[in-house]
């Protein structure tokens, strides 16, 4: 069982926490979950709260609503090629969905975090036949060049507001409410949610499974970050 890193930034940590609140809220749940995603709900709003950061002068919404346009684009013309009667074409787009299904919670990712996966998912769409394949289907490389610089704009964005705080950071309060919000998921949600999963599979065994795929995930990102800056 994967738990969520501790030395997770603030900004992926609540990300991650909407990620998992949005998933125990999308299946079923018992008593004890459900009053547990409330508290980490609860939690997490505390510590968006001390954490607030202004992000007024640049439109990352708008960037964000771009990227989610681009890959929604890219997975349209990829599906549409595999039903192409060219056995050829069929393979290509094959490869390229691939790629699409292994980052296929793009959608769901806040603005501070699809910067970093945009980054990981142009080393899979760059790589030799999957580039190759970009190249041979008309429309594909435009959108995969225009995701890519939407991207690199994003995180120039967003190195930009971590220099614009509205208020004096309180660093000690914040770690804290961190510490707390990431002990809450580790210790007591993934605990119940696995012994849920163990004694009714049927009902539970998905959303368990959802949560787990979601922190690797995150831990991935944050290991990605982590490497860059070394």
């Amino acid at each position: 069982m994967e738990k969520l890193t501790s030395t997770i930034s603030t900004e992926l940590a609540v990300e991650a926490a909407n990620s998992i609140i949005s998933t125990t809220q999308e299946y079923p749940n018992d008593e004890k979950t459900k009053g547990l995603s409330g508290s980490i709900t609860a939690m997490r709003d505390k510590l968006v709260e001390v954490s607030f950061i202004n992000y007024k002068p640049f439109n990352l919404n708008e960037l964000s609503t771009k990227a989610s346009r681009l890959f929604k684009m890219l997975d349209l013309i990829v599906k549409a090629y595999l039903l192409s009667p060219d056995e050829n074409t069929r393979s290509q787009a094959g490869d390229i969905s691939k790629v699409v299904l292994q980052h296929k919670g793009f959608l769901n990712l806040g603005f501070l975090n699809k910067s970093a996966e945009i980054s990981m998912m142009m080393q899979d769409l760059n790589d030799g036949k999957v580039k190759s394949s970009v190249n041979a289907i008309p429309g594909l490389e435009a959108i995969v060049n225009t995701l890519e610089a939407t991207g690199r704009e994003m995180e120039a964005h967003y190195h930009n507001v971590l220099t614009d705080r509205t208020m004096q950071k309180p660093e000690k309060t914040m770690n804290e409410l961190k510490k707390q919000l990431i002990k809450m998921i580790n210790e007591d949600l993934l605990p119940a949610l696995s012994a849920a999963a163990y004694y009714d599979p049927d009902k539970f065994k998905a959303q368990f499974t959802t949560v787990e795929d979601t922190i690797k995930h995150f831990n991935e990102i944050h290991k990605n970050r982590k490497s860059k800056k070394n």
